[in-house]
């Protein structure tokens, strides 16, 4: 371990605490220590009675002259926890405590207690150790803390019954802790997360999904969905994508709807909404699905899909932003299916996608190569997007909407009475840019006239006839 780097960022607190004060680095801050990454988050436990963590905050901010009262430290008294901000990093203070969560509650009731029950009732034995910022001696209270780093597993302080009873979230940590790293789960915590699966249904939606993003974010991600889905852990996150297990599938695939999200997923870029796109782009396969004459067909998959898509991200309470575009992906990513090559797809029909989608381009179009690797040998297109993307690039697509060279008042100029009209005319325009993006005003107007079938004329004439006889002779209010 590198004290050097705890004692650079830790060692005015130990000259502040003194006599005074017992305090410890503690959790993820010390394993992350021992295994060399990087320290985030100093949570820090000051030992005494259930406002010591408090008290210290203050005592520290005043030692520092960074007091602020109510900003520095923001103090939680419900929680005994405070935060301190101090040249650019946040350390938290906290009394030894036991939490516990009412049902399908985020916000823990706490009460004192000793370091040795605080290490207890953690979710991880990786995440129980100490480390005293005086001596910087390591505090293992469980025994099993440091072996268990050391020999890559994961385990619990507890009986797992008992510590997945007291927050059912933590099933959840130790498929996240165990996937981020490629460590192995003890057989019977596994055995405990299955028996105990049912519990995650007592969790907050908001708490499932902080703990689900990570996990879809982390490393060996796709094999970590395979385990919720065999632990049963995911029939309580996406209960449809659990659903999807066996939904056979047409010549064009070689595996099941689950195994072939699965594959997707592996394939895209490590970005929230490109990674919820490749989880949901086949979401409404199994809804969709019908035989014909031998062959299957899942019409209008992304259509049922992209409406399937936006309640279960409402339900795991996703902000809106990454909803929408979501579910624009899973709406979208069969649009470029017939084009089996770049070739087969026509500048205008290219211009229209780019601009049409230009909020999820790049993660749409990542979903669609990953989808077409994920397909049998034979259809797979794997070269596709490239030679598509290399297309946009040489013909200076850009992801911006069309710039017309006419407007809505360009027809009001012509004569013509703002109405629905307006939108159909300047739609025409708009089909002949994407056609043509050096459309000039000249060549717009003739369209608008041609769309006019000739009334153009009789209409300047009607206009000009009412606001005569209305005594209005600007031509400006005219046109």
């Amino acid at each position: 371990m590198n004290f050097d780097k705890v004692n650079e960022k830790l060692g005015f607190l130990k000259e502040i605490a003194g006599d005074k004060f017992d305090i410890y680095l503690a959790g993820g801050a010390v394993r992350d220590l021992i295994l060399g990454h990087e320290v985030k988050d100093y949570d820090i436990v000051v030992d005494g009675d259930i406002n010591a963590g408090l008290k210290f905050a203050e005592f520290a901010a005043k030692q520092l002259g960074v007091y602020k009262k109510d900003s520095n430290p923001v103090v939680y008294p419900k929680y005994g926890t405070a935060k301190l901000f101090y040249e650019g990093v946040d350390y938290e203070f906290v009394a030894p405590r036991r939490e516990s969560y009412e049902e399908g509650s985020r916000k823990p009731s706490v009460s004192s207690c000793s370091l040795s029950d605080d290490a207890f009732r953690r979710d991880l034995t990786i995440n129980s150790l100490f480390l005293n910022i005086k001596t910087n001696e390591i505090l293992d209270f469980t025994k099993f803390g440091l072996t268990d780093i050391a020999n890559r597993f994961i385990d619990t302080p507890l009986d797992p019954d008992i510590t997945f009873t007291d927050d059912p979230l933590r099933m959840l940590r130790v498929v996240r802790f165990a996937f981020r790293y490629g460590w192995d789960i003890h057989d019977y915590v596994v055995s405990s997360i299955k028996k105990n699966a049912n519990k995650l249904q007592t969790i907050s939606k908001e708490r499932i999904n902080e703990e689900f993003t990570k996990i879809l974010l982390g490393n060996n991600h796709d094999v970590a969905l395979v385990f919720l889905s065999s632990s049963g852990l995911l029939q309580y996150i996406v209960p449809e994508l659990q659903k999807s297990i066996g939904i056979t599938q047409n010549k064009h695939h070689i595996d099941d709807v689950f195994s072939h999200t699965i594959s997707v997923v592996s394939k895209v870029k490590p970005d929230l909404v490109t990674r919820l796109g490749a989880l949901f782009h086949d979401i409404g396969k199994r809804l969709s699905r019908s035989e014909e004459d031998g062959e299957i067909h899942f019409y209008r998959h992304e259509v049922i899909g992209a409406a399937l898509t936006g309640l279960i991200l409402r339900d795991l309470k996703y902000p809106n932003e990454i909803k929408d575009k979501v579910i624009k992906i899973v709406a979208n990513h069969m649009q470029l299916k017939f084009a089996t090559d770049e070739a087969k797809i026509s500048n205008k029909a290219l211009r229209k996608f780019v601009v049409r989608n230009s909020d999820i381009l790049e993660p749409l179009l990542d979903v669609m190569d990953a989808d077409n690797k994920s397909h049998s040998e034979e259809s797979s297109m794997p070269n596709q997007i490239r030679l598509i993307k290399e297309k946009i690039k040489n013909l200076e697509i850009k992801p911006e909407k069309p710039q017309l060279p006419i407007s809505g008042k360009d027809l009001i100029d012509l004569g013509l009475t703002p109405s629905p009209l307006f939108g159909t005319l300047l739609g025409k325009v708009e089909e002949a840019w994407y056609e043509n993006p050096e459309l000039n005003k000249e060549e717009a107007l003739k369209i608008v006239e041609e769309n006019l079938n000739g009334k153009t004329e009789k209409i300047r004439k009607t206009r000009t006839n009412k606001y005569w006889k209305a005594g209005r002779f600007d031509d400006r209010r005219i046109w």
